[in-house]
């Protein structure tokens, strides 16, 4: 069954009884990309995206990273986290990554992360748009949120054009960071250090594409 909701997105969806989580199997299409839910077998994929945005820790002992990488593995598995994989029409090549987290929530949260050869050419806002989309449509909310480093210069104006809408600003550790700032030399602890988040509310749907 496929579902148009805007310009950008045909937006397909499937009945699934098998995840405690899962209403539906995530299968997006967009103009240039399409997403699919993330499977047992992606953890090679998603320690491509894990290793980019934290390489720090490629410094510090093996075991403790690999133990970091299965722990962030097993939470994109759990019940309270969404995640779909991107991947290019064009010739079928994994790009990133797009989720929702707390979605047992009222208002849960998007995150996206693009691989560092795939930015700057509009992957991320289309994907968010076509993903949250879909989700509002499927589970009837209105609105999400998205938390943003304040030093992210690009990832805010993106969402700001996407229509999200400051709500404030705090310092912000979260476990996995903290564990991460735990394992890392003194010298190198400060790269993880005074983290100030901007949380945004994006109302749905989003009706704008990019180029």
């Amino acid at each position: 069954m496929t579902v148009p909701l805007d310009k950008l997105a045909n937006l397909r969806y499937i009945k699934n009884s098998k995840r405690s989580w899962g209403v539906y199997i995530i299968q997006i299409e967009t103009k240039r990309l399409y997403i699919r839910q993330l499977a047992d077998n992606d953890f090679d994929l998603m320690c491509r995206i894990w290793k980019e945005r934290f390489p720090p820790l490629m410094l510090t002992n093996k075991t403790a990273y690999e133990d970091l990488l299965h722990g962030l593995w097993n939470e994109a598995q759990t019940s309270s986290v969404l995640t779909g994989l991107l991947f290019l029409r064009s010739d079928d090549v994994f790009c990133g990554r797009v989720n929702m987290q707390y979605i047992d929530r009222a208002v849960p949260e998007v995150g996206v992360d693009i691989l560092r050869d795939y930015r700057n050419h509009g992957y991320g806002p289309e994907a968010v748009t076509g993903f949250v989309n879909w989700y509002g449509s499927s589970r009837c909310i209105s609105q999400i949120k998205v938390c943003i480093s304040s030093k992210n210069a690009h990832s805010i104006h993106v969402f700001e054009k996407l229509g999200a809408e400051f709500v404030f600003e705090k310092p912000m550790f979260s476990e996995k960071i903290q564990r991460m700032r735990e394992e890392l030399p003194k010298d190198k602890a400060r790269i993880v250090e005074d983290i100030v988040v901007r949380e945004y509310i994006l109302k749905l749907p989003i009706g704008i594409s990019f180029e």
